[in-house]
C-alpha cells in the first residue's frame, strides 16, 4: 500500500508541473509580446494602462490562444486591451463586449470591423463615445487599420509618432478633442491616406511639410489648433486634394503660389489667421473652387479681380482684411454665389452695377468700408437676398425703388450712410424684414 500511494503520488506530482510549466512559459511569452508592442525592457518601465492589458491577456479570456501560433492576433488583443484602458472603457457610453473572450472582431461590431481575410482589425470607429484619457501609441501595431475614428471624445496628450506605421490607413479623424503637442512628421508615411481631420484640438507647432507626401489625401482639416508659422508650400504637392481647411489658428505668412496646382480644389478655409499679402494669381487656375474663406486675415491685395474666373463659387468671405482699391466688375460674373462677404475692409469706389447679375445671392455684405455714390438699382435682381448690409460707408442718394422685389429679405442695414430723400413706403411691404437699420442718414418721413 505504501508502495502505491508513493506512486500516486509522484504521478499527481508529474502532472502538475506538467500544467504548471507551460502556464509560466506561456506568461513569459505573453510578457514578451507586452513590452515588446510598447517597446519597453522591463515590466516595471509599463504604464498603468498596459500593466492591466498584460494582466488581461495573461488571464482567462485568452487562454485559448497560443503564443507561438497566435502571436498576431494576441498582440492584436492587447493593444485594443491597451486602448480600453488608456480611454477610461469602463465609462465608455456603449462598449460592447469588450475584453470577452470572444474573438476580438465580435466584440464591438458598431465600431470595429475586421478583414475578411485577415481577421485584423482594420476599422475602430469610437467617435461621441466618452473616451476620456490618452490615445496609447501601441496602436501603431493595428498595422491592417484603414479607418480610425475618435472624434468628439475627451483625449488629450500627444498625437504619437508611432501613428506613421499605419501605413494602410486611409481615413483618420481625432476631431473635437484636447489633443496638444506637435503634428507628428511621422503622418507624412501614410501614403494611402484620404482624408486627415485634426481639427478643434490644441495642437500647436508647424504644419509638418511631409504632409505634402499625401498624394492620396482629399480632405485636410487643421482648424480650431494653434498652430503657427507659414503655410508649407508643400501643401501644393496634394494634387487630389479637394478640401482644405486650416482656419482659426495663428498662421501666418503669405498663401502660398503653390496653391494654384490643386486643380481638384473645391473649398478652402483659411479664416482667422494672420496671413497677409496678395492672394496668389494662380488661384485663377483652381476652377472647381465652389467656396474660399479667407476673412480676419491681414491681406491687403488690391488686384482680385481674377477671382471672377472661378465661375463655381457659391462662397466667398474676404471680410475683414486690409482690402482696398474698388471692388472688381469681374464679381458679377459668379453667377453662381449665394454669399459674398466683402465687409470691414477699405474698398472705396462705387458698388458695380454687375453685383445685379448675382440672382442666386442670399447674403452680401459690404459693411464697414469707404464705398459712395448711388446704391445699386441693379441690386433689386437680387431677389433671394436675405441680408443686405451696407452700413458705415459714404453711400448718398436715394434708396432705390427695385428694392421692393426683395421679399425674403430679412435683414436690410443702411446707417451710417448719407442716403438722403424720403424713407420709401415699400420698405412696409418687406414682410420677412426682421432687422432694419436706416439711421444716421439724410432721410425723412
Amino acid at each position: 500500500p505504501l508502495r502505491g500511494f508513493l506512486l500516486a503520488a509522484i504521478i499527481v506530482t508529474v502532472v502538475t508541473l506538467s500544467v504548471e510549466m507551460p502556464k509560466v512559459v506561456r506568461n513569459q511569452s505573453l510578457t514578451t509580446i507586452a513590452l515588446q508592442t510598447s517597446n519597453q525592457s522591463s515590466v516595471k518601465a509599463l504604464g498603468v494602462p498596459q500593466r492591466r492589458a498584460m494582466d488581461w491577456i495573461q488571464g482567462k479570456n485568452n487562454s485559448m490562444y497560443n503564443p507561438a501560433k497566435q502571436r498576431n492576433q494576441l498582440v492584436q488583443r492587447y493593444v485594443l486591451a491597451t486602448l480600453y484602458y488608456s480611454t477610461n472603457g469602463r465609462n465608455w457610453k456603449t462598449s460592447g463586449n469588450f475584453l470577452s473572450q470572444d474573438n476580438e472582431c465580435e466584440w464591438y461590431k458598431e465600431s470595429f470591423k475586421c478583414s475578411v481575410k485577415s481577421g485584423a482589425i482594420d476599422v475602430v470607429q469610437l467617435e461621441s463615445n466618452n473616451l476620456k484619457g490618452s490615445l496609447p501609441s501601441e496602436i501603431g501595431y493595428l498595422e491592417e487599420l484603414k479607418h480610425f475614428s475618435v472624434g468628439n471624445n475627451n483625449l488629450d496628450g500627444v498625437l504619437a509618432s508611432e501613428l506613421g506605421l499605419l501605413k494602410n490607413m486611409q481615413v483618420f479623424n481625432v476631431t473635437n478633442n484636447g489633443f496638444s503637442g506637435e503634428i507628428p512628421s511621422s503622418l507624412g508615411d501614410l501614403t494611402n491616406l484620404e482624408s486627415l481631420d485634426l481639427s478643434f484640438n490644441n495642437l500647436n507647432g508647424r504644419i509638418p511639410t511631409q504632409l505634402g507626401n499625401l498624394a492620396e489625401l482629399t480632405w485636410l482639416q487643421l482648424s480650431s489648433n494653434k498652430l503657427s508659422l507659414g503655410i508649407p508650400t508643400e501643401l501644393g504637392n496634394l494634387r487630389n486634394l479637394k478640401h482644405l481647411q486650416l482656419s482659426s489658428n495663428s498662421l501666418s505668412g503669405q498663401i502660398p503660389t503653390e496653391f494654384g496646382m490643386l486643380l481638384k480644389l473645391k473649398s478652402l478655409n483659411l479664416s482667422s489667421n494672420i496671413i497677409f499679402g496678395n492672394i496668389p494669381s494662380e488661384m485663377q487656375y483652381n476652377l472647381l473652387l465652389t467656396s474660399i474663406d479667407l476673412h480676419s486675415n491681414k491681406i491687403t491685395d488690391n488686384q482680385i479681380y481674377f477671382l471672377g474666373s472661378l465661375q463655381q463659387l457659391t462662397f466667398l468671405d474676404l471680410s475683414v482684411n486690409g482690402l482696398y482699391q474698388k471692388i472688381p466688375t469681374e464679381f458679377g460674373l459668379l453667377t453662381r454665389l449665394t454669399e459674398l462677404h466683402l465687409n470691414d475692409n477699405q474698398f472705396s469706389g462705387f458698388i458695380p452695377e454687375e453685383l445685379g447679375h448675382l440672382v442666386q445671392l442670399q447674403n452680401l455684405t459690404f459693411q464697414n468700408n469707404r464705398l459712395e455714390g448711388p446704391i445699386r438699382t441693379g441690386l433689386g435682381n437680387c431677389t433671394q437676398l436675405r441680408q443686405l448690409s451696407m452700413d458705415m460707408n459714404r453711400l448718398s442718394g436715394t434708396i432705390p425703388s427695385t428694392l421692393n422685389r426683395l421679399k425674403n429679405l430679412k435683414t436690410l442695414s443702411l446707417e451710417f450712410n448719407q442716403i438722403n430723400g424720403t424713407i420709401p413706403s415699400f420698405l412696409g411691404d418687406l414682410t420677412n424684414i426682421l432687422h432694419l437699420s436706416l439711421n444716421s442718414n439724410l432721410l425723412t418721413g
